[in-house]
């Protein structure tokens, strides 16, 4: 007892403490406490086998799903994350996302009247037909003007600051940029001062009754500060497969 006593005193613990050690390393061969056992296994290798294929066959069937088909099929009630340990013990870590529908309720009847209309259109309509590049005068407006049919431009890389107090896209068929032209929205619909813009791509959409036929110039313009920047010769041979233009 006297030594136990010495070793509780090294050790700063009571003597029956140290004495419960000993007998433990003396009957049991270890000192440690025993670690908690492990719970009994839900599924064995069988049931994993029945798991990992169904998968397999459908990459997009979910946890949850898949743990009651389990439940239903094997009578065996789980947790989603017991199946998903399953699924990681067998390599199945990344699982594929469902994709969205190209249709939804909000723009599905004007996707399809799109669809409708365009079908049946040649390879060359689709063919972008380059116009003019903006002119610099201020501003840092600069981009290409590309006609896609014969209601549509596309302004690619176009850049403007933003900066100019009534700046609006404009169009139109006098001699000069800005007197007696007309208004064009901007990509989204709105008829508001235009934007900043840094290379983005910009389509435009022609009023209604307006063709490319009908307008000799495309200028952005501040009714305030005159013209910022124009593209003249916009051709009025404008076809809707998209041809050249040419100086008018």
């Amino acid at each position: 007892m006297g030594r136990r006593t010495t070793i509780a005193q090294i050790v700063y613990l009571i003597v029956s403490t140290v004495q419960h050690i000993i007998e433990r390393f003396i009957h049991q061969n270890r000192v440690k406490d025993k670690s908690r056992s492990a719970p009994n296994k839900i599924f064995n290798t069988s049931d994993e086998r029945y798991i990992v294929p169904k998968i397999k066959a459908n990459p997009k069937l979910s946890a949850p799903k898949l743990a009651a088909k389990v439940q239903y099929e094997l009578a065996k009630s789980c947790n989603a994350e017991t199946v998903r340990r399953v699924l990681r013990a067998h390599n199945f870590n990344g699982r594929v996302a469902r994709k969205k529908p190209f249709l939804n309720k909000r723009h599905q009847q004007s996707r399809l009247a799109f669809a409708k209309e365009h079908v049946c259109k040649k390879s060359d309509f689709w063919n972008f037909s380059p116009t003019r590049k903006l002119s610099e005068f201020h501003h840092g407006v600069s981009g290409e003007v590309y006609a896609v049919d014969a209601r549509t431009l596309h302004l690619k890389d176009f850049t403007y600051d933003g900066q100019g107090p009534a700046a609006y896209f404009t169009a139109g068929n006098s001699r000069t940029p800005g007197v007696g032209g007309f208004r064009l929205r901007d990509e989204n619909g709105s008829p508001e001062v235009i934007r900043r813009y840094r290379r983005e791509g910009v389509t435009l959409t022609l009023p209604e009754g307006k063709t490319l036929n009908n307008i000799k110039w495309f200028s952005v313009w501040c009714e305030e500060f005159s013209n910022l920047k124009e593209s003249r010769g916009i051709s009025a041979a404008w076809n809707c497969g998209g041809g050249d233009s040419t100086e008018s």
